[in-house]
């Protein structure tokens, strides 16, 4: 019997203490609006967490922004909030995202390049502790609508991002983009649309059945 009680006292002082790491605090955004999707993305590096709003309206509607808060040691403290450096209704800023201690990537996979709508990737570099923009990486041979940005990943001198409904083996299949860096720029890689591995892998599975 006495072991039960142990056990059970033992489980209550875990389950407490598991609550409290789990529930630390509740962050919202200082100037959050009905629909801004505040938390549709969520990186955290170092004592930098990132929060992305992809509905997040300015001049615009749903331009998108994303907010940075830093740890001070017991709290997170809102930073600042970077909103779509273009004008683009709709571009959705923010919906993802990839970050490492110096580069910083947002996708805004409904903005334009001109009259084209293909989505772009904006590219920030931290300097002196701050984010500053970059670059603007548009992909080279995607249809119109092609979502680019919506997905992205990040690994070292490699980055990838996917474009949802872009033209792959059907129209809005999909497709995605590899880029290496090089010095300064980041460089689009001939023949790594991801849909040809998929035509690849299809006719593997075709010839499988047969």
């Amino acid at each position: 019997m006495l072991y039960k009680i142990i056990l059970t006292l033992i489980f209550i002082l875990c389950s407490t203490s598991f609550s409290q790491t789990l529930y630390e605090t509740k962050l919202t955004a200082p100037d959050g609006n009905d629909g801004d999707f505040f938390g549709v993305e969520i990186r955290i590096i170092g004592n930098e967490l990132i929060i992305g709003a992809n509905k997040y309206d300015d001049i615009q509607q749903n331009k998108g922004a994303i907010y940075i808060y830093e740890f001070n040691g017991s709290n997170w403290d809102f930073n600042k909030i970077i909103i779509c450096p273009s004008n683009r209704q709709g571009a959705h800023f923010g919906i993802s995202m990839a970050v490492n201690d110096t580069l910083m990537f947002i996708g805004a996979p409904r903005d334009t390049s001109g009259e084209w709508l293909p989505g772009v990737v904006y590219a920030y570099r931290k300097l002196n502790q701050n984010w500053v923009l970059d670059n603007k990486i548009i992909p080279t041979g995607a249809s119109n609508g092609a979502s680019f940005g919506r997905a992205i990943d990040l690994n070292a001198d490699m980055l990838l991002i996917g474009a949802t409904t872009d033209y792959g083996i059907e129209p809005s299949s999909g497709a995605a983009y590899l880029f290496t860096r090089e010095g300064q720029s980041w460089v689009q890689k001939k023949n790594y649309w991801l849909r040809c591995l998929t035509k690849l892998y299809i006719w593997i599975q075709c010839s499988n059945i047969g």
